[in-house]
Parts: C-alpha cells; structure tokens; sequence
C-alpha cells in the first residue's frame, strides 16, 4: 500500500476533511466539525500535560481529550507493515491505530472515542485525538491501588476480551494497561488498536490468545500463573464448539505462557492464527 492510498483510507472514513496550512486534519466524531477539532488543536500545542514519552510518540492531555502524536520522519508516523485489521496492508502508527479505532467505533464496541487526526506537512508529524476516559480508570492502576479483589477485576476483563471478540475484533494487545474500568467495574473500554486485526478464528482461540498476551510482566506480581491459568482455561471451556476446540485453544495458551519470556515465533503465531493465516496446529 502506498502512501497515498493511506491518505485515502483515512478520508473515506473521515467526517470531514480540511487543509489548515501546513495542517492536514481528519474529523471522524459526527457531534465536532472542523473548527472545533482544530481550536482543540491549537491548546494542545500550547497546554497538554504529558502522560508518557518514548523516542517514536508521546501521549499527552488536553482537558478532555488524549492525544498520541508520534515524532521524526513519515517513515515512523506511517510505517508500512502487513499487520492490518481490514486484509489490506496498511500501517502501524497514528494512521493505523486511528483507522482501526474508527472501525471499531462504527461497530460500537467498547473502545475510546477517535476525534480527529492530523499531520504535519512541514514537521511530518502526526496526531490523534481521543475522548479522555474521565470516568475510568487503567487496570494496571486499580491493582496497584488493591482498591478491587483481583478476581472480580479478571471477570470484568475477560467480560470485555469477550465483547470484542464477539464484535469481531482481535485486539491484538490487551495488556493490563489498555484496559479502563469504571470504579463498580460494569463498565470498560479498550484503547490502542495499532495492531488490531479482522478476528477469523474459534472464540475460544481467540480468548485463548488474547489472555496469553495479556500474562506478562505487568499481570505477574498479582497472580500465580497457575490461578491464572486455572480461570483462563475455565472460560475457553465456556467458549469451546467442541472438545477439539477447547483443546487446541488450551495447548496454545499453555504453550504461550509456560515461559517466562514468549519466543518471537510464538508472538507472531498469535496475530497470524486469530486472523486465520495459521494453523493452530503448526505452532509447536
């Protein structure tokens, strides 16, 4: 895919479209026009407050609004790559993550809201602005606050891994840090959908998949595996057609999370098997 049919992917699913020199902007919210979207803009680039920084993007806020902006050259902001979540090579980055958002918008899954996006003629940087989740707040910081019994915390994100797979949607990245809960936990969002792809595969393994990502080394301080292996395999029997399915979805999450650092292989099987490029039986 070049880079003009990324441009074009993203004003087809756009609202409205507009050059503010050296600005490109995308709406995608039908309730904010133009206007609206680039006074929200301008006070991001005077008065966000940083969330986190690294050396491609940072995420910042702005009142109620997060923006991921990422930094450098196109070849960062657009970087091509056949993880795609409509079958068509497409792009990781700002432009990625802000076409898959949008898709999973318009099927009203549990995900934060897309705004708009922008990119930078001049810099070659790009931006994307969400609904800030006000009233949630990131698993990762409810364990560490031990304010919720971590069991119940599991149940309502296995409830959310199961309403985006059954929307159709492998998430692709559910670590505990993507994931919001309202205080009384009955209601979640998913952000970051950079890698997200077109589910094509069983619930049961795509739920299996999804929980062997989701065992890494922010999950592990809280739970042993076993306990976590015990309720994850509980509910890929509850998902399971068969006893086929249940037990080739129970030896891949097994085999995904019985070491303590995931090969490359196994990562990359993940991706490939939910979106039925691969056989669960020619992981080994």
């Amino acid at each position: 895919m070049s880079l003009s049919r990324g441009w074009k992917n993203l004003s087809v699913v756009s609202v409205a479209r507009e050059l503010r020199w050296p600005t490109v902007i995308w709406v995608f919210s039908a309730s904010r026009d133009v206007d609206s979207c680039w006074r929200l803009v301008k006070q991001a680039a005077v008065a966000g407050e940083v969330l986190k920084t690294d050396g491609v993007s940072s995420v910042y806020k702005v009142g109620n609004f997060a923006v991921k902006e990422t930094r450098g050259m196109t070849a960062l902001a657009f970087k091509h790559s056949l993880v795609r979540f409509d079958r068509v090579s497409g792009y990781l980055g700002v432009l990625g993550e802000a076409l898959n958002t949008v898709q999973v918008n318009q099927r009203h899954l549990p995900a934060h809201e897309l705004m708009c996006v922008t990119f930078n003629l001049l810099t070659l940087k790009s931006a994307a602005y969400y609904n800030f989740l006000n009233d949630y707040v990131c698993f990762e910081d409810i364990l560490s606050s031990q304010t919720t019994d971590l069991l119940s915390l599991l149940d309502a994100s296995f409830l959310l891994l199961e309403k985006m797979l059954v929307g159709g949607v492998y998430h692709g990245d559910v670590n505990i840090s993507n994931q919001f809960f309202t205080p009384d936990l009955l209601c979640s969002k998913l952000i970051d959908f950079e890698v997200s792809r077109e589910l094509d595969c069983s619930l049961a393994m795509g739920f299996a998949l999804q929980c062997s990502s989701m065992w890494d080394f922010r999950l592990k301080p809280y739970i042993e595996y076993t306990s976590y292996q015990s309720k994850v395999l509980g509910k890929i029997r509850s998902f399971s057609k068969d006893s086929a399915d249940y037990n080739d979805s129970a030896r891949l999450f097994n085999l995904m999370t019985a070491k303590s650092r995931v090969p490359r292989r196994l990562r990359d099987a993940r991706l490939l098997i939910a979106c039925g490029d691969m056989l669960a039986s020619d992981v080994r």
